[in-house]
């Protein structure tokens, strides 16, 4: 699935087509969480006194929130997940890679320079079957896999772009 707007192509994910959103999925768990617990944090810093009367009991649970926070939070930073999408701008000559997981959303900016071109590489399994798998390679040599199958327009636009350097 592709979209194209005025000179910038974007490529998505077809069997998650909203997966490039922001804060979609389980993404805002974490600030939702703290930000749940901090006005009881403040309150406790700033009235201790008026968590008196909840013993241990309130103490614990914002630790619990705010535990429950951190571990999705570095949950998020260290599994980004698989590539979502691509977005193609050649007005500031750019290759966004997203990446989602359960509770991640990750932007990766790569330059043109930093791109050697999008393939479509035909693969045939035992029983003869053919699939096709796409790869952002990076001048690195480093391939990147991206589950979407662009059209022969979009492969046609995409190395255009990259060709403009």
């Amino acid at each position: 699935m592709a979209a194209s707007f005025a000179d910038h192509l974007s490529l998505v994910d077809p069997t998650n087509p909203d997966s490039t959103r922001p804060y979609q999925g389980l993404h805002a768990v974490s600030p939702i969480l703290i930000g749940l617990a901090a006005p009881f944090v403040a309150l406790l810093m700033l009235a201790p006194r008026s968590f008196i009367h909840l013993g241990f009991v309130g103490p614990a649970m914002l630790l619990v929130i705010l535990l429950a926070a951190l571990v999705i939070f570095l949950h998020g930073v260290f599994t980004a997940g698989r590539v979502a999408g691509l977005n193609f701008d050649p007005a500031k000559r750019t290759v966004d890679v997203i990446e989602t997981g359960l509770f991640s959303r990750r932007v990766t900016t790569l330059r043109f320079a930093e791109v050697a071109g999008l393939r479509a590489i035909r693969h045939f399994d035992r029983d003869g079957y053919e699939y096709v798998t796409t790869e952002l390679v990076l001048a690195s040599g480093e391939r990147v896999v991206v589950p979407m199958q662009p059209s022969d327009a979009e492969m046609a636009s995409v190395r255009s772009m990259l060709a403009r350097r």
